[in-house]
């Protein structure tokens, strides 16, 4: 009977050891899964990095100017500065809005 009740023991202690490890893994587990989804959103944002700076890149070898390569204010101030100086050398000539 001692026997049995040592077997039983020693079965009940090794499941609670099972348990035990498989609680782990499981909490593991979820801290693994977000580390790597971050991890892969990071990485994502990072190429679309690097694809927008080959887009201004090759805009740019072109002679195309966007957004991505120089701001919008930067571009309409400096194409209101042109205006302005083209219609004080040349006032007769014909203008166009912005």
């Amino acid at each position: 009977m001692d026997a049995f009740s040592n077997l039983t023991v020693t079965h009940e202690h090794a499941l609670g050891e099972l348990q035990d490890t498989f609680r782990t893994l499981y909490a593991n587990e979820g801290q693994h899964q977000h580390r790597l989804i971050t991890a892969i959103q990071h990485l994502h944002k990072y190429v679309n990095h690097i694809d927008e700076l080959r887009q201004s890149i090759e805009f740019s070898l072109q002679g195309i100017l966007t957004p991505q390569v120089v701001s919008k204010v930067t571009l309409r101030t400096t194409l209101l500065g042109i205006k302005s100086e083209i219609q004080e050398r040349f006032p007769w000539s014909q203008t166009y809005t912005l």
